[in-house]
């Protein structure tokens, strides 16, 4: 997604967590197939099949959402979440029973300086669903230093 200054690009992805719970059902239940997933004591593997050490200790489940070029963050979020919202039974016996929801965004900074607010009405509704934001910046190229 490009704003019309271009000043940034993102990726939102659903995550959820939970201790002790596989999260397969979440698939069929939200209609989206997850793009990664793992259940809780499975032993652990890359993200291309080659066995690592251990168990994972929690189940996991991932989705990237597709984003539309013409719409920024804030409302992209907004909509994802009223999306959610559907759903607002399941999402709390997960919170409930020890698991977690997020929306994870990767906003990617296309010049030095950009920005955006989260309206008291998306985050209320990230609350009432139990749902965190979670936000990784990717910086643009450092600013050079004026010649001495």
């Amino acid at each position: 997604m490009e704003t019309d200054l271009h000043t940034y690009r993102y990726r939102v992805s659903l995550r959820l967590r939970h201790p002790t719970e596989p999260l397969t059902y979440f698939a069929d239940a939200l209609g989206l197939a997850p793009d990664f997933q793992h259940v809780v004591g499975e032993s652990r593997r890359s993200r291309n099949g080659e066995p690592l050490p251990g168990q994972y200790k929690e189940s996991y489940w991932c989705h990237a959402l597709d984003v539309p070029e013409s719409q920024d963050v804030e409302a992209f979020l907004l909509t994802t979440v009223e999306r959610l919202d559907a759903h607002s039974i399941l999402l709390s016996q997960l919170i409930t029973s020890g698991g977690s929801a997020e929306l994870f965004i990767g906003f990617f900074l296309e010049s030095f300086n950009s920005g955006f607010s989260l309206s008291p009405e998306l985050l209320r509704k990230c609350v009432a669903l139990g749902i965190a934001l979670d936000f990784d910046v990717y910086g643009h190229e450092p600013v050079p230093e004026p010649a001495a």
